[in-house]
Parts: C-alpha cells; structure tokens; sequence
C-alpha cells in the first residue's frame, strides 16, 4: 500500500498535484481546527474522493506548541502504523504552519521512505529524503483547479459539440471583427446596441428580429456585414435592415463574438485545458451562478480571461463594476500563480489602464487582439 500524509493549508494544489502524480492508493489528512472551521479540509476530501482515492482525515492538530505538536505526530504515526502495516508512506510537508511541519518531521523522519515539499514557484518537488527535485507534471484539468478554490463546474457552452459546429461556421466572420476591431469600433457599437434592442430584457428571447442602421454602410463597415451575413449570423438587405434569425445570433452580435475568437486562439495554442461560458457555483453560496467568458489551465495554473466590446471610459460606476467583478472573481479563482486579463474590442481610455493595473488586471486593446496567440504562448511558457 501507498500511502501520503498532508498537512492541510490554504493551498490545496501543493498538497494535490503530488497526491495526483503518485496517485496512492490512501491519503491521510491532517488538520488543524482552523483548517477545520474555514472549510479546507472538507474541500480537500471532495478533490481527492472525486478521484477516488481513500481519505482518512485526522483533526484538531496543534498548531502551536511543539511539544504538543510532538505529542500529536506521535499518537497519529502509532494509529498509521496499526493499520497500515508494511506502507510505502510519503510525508507531504508543504502545509501547515512551521511549528506544524517541523513537528511532524521530526517524528516521521525515521518510518517514511519519501519526504517532500512542494515548491509551486519554481514548479517542483522537492524530495528531502534523498537531495533530489522533480518537475510537477501538469495534471490540472479547469473542473479540478475549480474545486480547489472552492468552485465547483457545472457546464460550458464549448462541451456542446452542436455549438461546436455553430461556432465553426461563423469563423469568418468571428476573425473579421475581431482582426479589424480598432477600425470597427464605431460598427461594434452599433451592432452592440442593435443586438441589445433586438432582445428581450435577460436577453434569452429574440422579440424585435428586424432592426435598422442609421445611414448606408460603406467601406469596412459593409465588408463585416457581408460577412456576417455571408455566415448566415443574420440576413441584411444590402442597405440598412438586419433581420436576426434567432437570440443565439443577436447574443454573439452583441458581443459574444469576441468570447468566440479568444477561445479559437486558446485553442490553437493547445494548453492542457480551455473551455468558455463557463457557469460556475460556491462551495459557500451554492444558489450563486457566476459566468467566466474563457477560462485555460496549462502547467497547474489558471488563467482568467473576460472579454468586452462595449466602450470602456465613458461610464467611472459601470467601469467600477466590470473591474470589481472580474477582480473579485479572477482573485477568488487564479490562486498565487495564475493571471487574469480583459480583453477589450474597443480602446480603453488611460484612467481605465490604470485603475486596471492597480488591481492587477492586464487589459489587452484593439491592437493587441491580432497578437493574442503569441500573448497566451508568452503566458504558457513564462520566462
């Protein structure tokens, strides 16, 4: 039998990511009575039980006081033993407090073949017992990763493989707009605005089909609704009437589009995972649904991605809002390591930049859209 001993903490994926590379065959958690009471060590159980994998937990540890964390470590190695006999036992001592590891070190050095910490900075493991690292695999699919910050997956449009096909068809019309975003803004926001007019208000009923320009479109503007029309999107008339088909069509004319676009780049550059309309709910408020437009993991990180084409900078309380929603949620869901980017169809004013960045977000313009594949490659592999 195979089996690891963690210390939970606030960082489940360093206690995880092993658990899943090994893969042994009883996991024995440890925790302390805060890790109790703020929900970690439950979490933990429904990762590891998801997997399969049997899980004995073992509360109310010290996490102060050596020699009652000795007194602990040492009732707990007597109890592994009785039932555990002849094991292959791996001490996890990433977790935890110092007081907490270096207890539990001491009294487990002698009866484990394997002692190691897991060093998520530099991607590695750590192995104490022998002076050697090795790299941690990238074993973290979104629903995973989810589940460790206290989300759990419920669906995406991108499992529907009849949306699939849909997606696929307006391509062409997904790249035009979105490689020629800087000189369409103006058509963006029109179409933003007839896409609005033709729903209903939760936008899930197409209740006006029939809307119309304001003036005869030339130039560029009448190449993208040859194309979106070209893709079936909706039917235009060659002058000022468009005349959408069903709520699907007015939705990505209002903007899903650019979602669209963002998850064929993020699919082309083949991280470990992508998916996009991901409906997510809390572990602590489970009738809260919330909606992420892209989300990928690649190498045991997540990277967050909300995408807008309405004008940003015109509006301080809605702009508020928009940072504050993806702040709150990008920093709930990211963990240490990951990122979180707004990718904007339409040029951000500089206060928006700004306020951005004081939040740690990266908000990506019109101009950086055409590089966006190299954008995500940068983010796979970082220097």
């Amino acid at each position: 039998m195979h089996i690891h001993i963690c210390l939970v903490s606030a960082q489940l994926l360093a206690n995880y990511i092993p658990i899943r590379m090994d893969k042994p065959d009883q996991v024995h958690l440890v925790s302390s009575a805060e890790m109790q009471r703020n929900g970690m060590t439950a979490r933990f159980q429904r990762m590891l039980q998801a997997q399969q994998i049997e899980t004995i937990i073992h509360p109310d540890m010290p996490d102060s006081f050596i020699a009652a964390i000795h007194e602990y470590a040492l009732e707990l190695q007597e109890t592994i033993k009785a039932t555990a006999t002849d094991a292959q036992i791996t001490l996890n001592i990433t977790g935890g407090n110092k007081l907490m590891m270096l207890g539990m070190l001491e009294i487990f050095r002698p009866d484990v073949q394997r002692i190691i910490y897991t060093d998520t900075a530099n991607n590695v493991i750590e192995c104490l017992h022998d002076n050697t690292n090795e790299p941690l695999e990238a074993v973290l699919a979104i629903p995973e990763y989810l589940l460790a910050y206290g989300a759990t997956y419920r669906k995406a449009a991108s499992d529907d493989q009849a949306w699939q096909i849909r997606i696929g068809q307006r391509k062409p019309s997904t790249k035009y707009l979105a490689l020629h975003a800087q000189e369409l803004a103006g058509l963006i926001g029109t179409l933003n605005f007839l896409a609005n007019n033709a729903l209903s208000d939760n936008g899930e009923v197409l209740v006006t089909p029939q809307q119309q320009l304001n003036d005869h479109p030339g130039g560029q503007w009448r190449e993208a609704l040859r194309k979106l029309a070209e893709t079936q999107v909706f039917a235009w008339d060659g002058s000022k009437t468009i005349t959408f088909g069903d709520a699907e069509s007015a939705r990505y004319v209002g903007g899903i589009w650019l979602e669209e676009y963002v998850y064929h780049i993020a699919r082309d550059a083949q991280p470990d995972d992508v998916r996009t309309s991901v409906e997510i709910t809390w572990d602590n408020s489970k009738n809260t649904r919330n909606e992420l437009d892209v989300l990928i993991t690649h190498n045991n990180r997540m990277l967050v991605i909300e995408c807008k084409t309405l004008r940003l900078g015109r509006d301080f309380q809605k702009d508020s809002d928009i940072l504050y929603k993806i702040d709150s949620l990008g920093a709930d869901l990211k963990g240490l390591f990951g990122q979180t980017w707004l990718i904007s169809a339409r040029e951000p004013t500089s206060d928006m930049l700004d306020r951005a960045s004081d939040r740690s977000i990266r908000i990506l313009s019109p101009s950086q859209i055409k590089g966006l594949r190299q954008e995500i490659l940068r983010w796979m592999i970082p220097a």
